[in-house]
């Protein structure tokens, strides 16, 4: 896989913090689609993290150590269900920490995430299915420009073949409003298009 160093090792630290905790997470974003597509060149990680209010002091507690991280941008972010960042105090990383709502897709991503190896440490995906719903979201949200997140999908699709689950690909495609990218992504994927 072709991913930044430091990012792995970042990605691996976090995950490691967030299991002892016992909080559920995924990675999802490029690193994702690059575990189940063709893997790419990515500086980040995107997380996930389902963290209740009562357990953000703990969190903070657990990664003042190794990284930046703000207490009041983490309250922030579970009230608001939004994201926050966090920065490596070695290494230059940084990883993209969502707090996801509980309500529609979102909840699919604890109940299908996926364990995976990278770098000799095994840590929770987005499930391929899931990266490739979220990745064709992201195209349609940001106005159908972001051509990248096209080409992730089509790899993952390629690549997982008949892994994939059809049946609940086109439920939640038709649900979010990307039903028409997706066949248009599974056309490009099997050589039609």
């Amino acid at each position: 896989m072709t991913l930044d160093e430091n990012q792995v090792r970042a990605t691996l630290l976090l995950a490691r913090t967030l299991d002892a905790l016992g909080l559920r997470y995924v990675v999802g974003g490029s690193m994702a689609a690059s575990v189940w597509g063709e893997p790419r060149f990515t500086r980040d990680s995107d997380f996930a993290v389902d963290l209740p209010i009562d357990r953000v002091d703990a969190l903070v507690a657990a990664l003042e150590d190794d990284w930046h991280v703000d207490r009041e941008l983490v309250l922030d972010a579970v009230r608001r269900r939004r994201g926050f960042n966090i920065f490596s105090r070695t290494g230059f990383s940084k990883v993209d920490v969502y707090v996801p709502p509980n309500e529609g897709i979102h909840p699919n991503k604890w109940a299908r995430a996926r364990r995976a190896t990278i770098a000799g440490g095994e840590i929770f995906f987005t499930s391929p299915e899931d990266i490739v719903l979220q990745k064709l979201d992201w195209f349609r949200q940001g106005g159908e420009q972001m051509g990248q997140q096209l080409v992730d999908v089509v790899e993952v699709l390629r690549t997982q073949g008949e892994r994939i689950d059809d049946a609940y690909l086109d439920e939640w495609a038709e649900r979010i409003g990307v039903a028409d990218l997706l066949e248009r992504v599974r056309e490009s994927a099997s050589g039609r298009a």
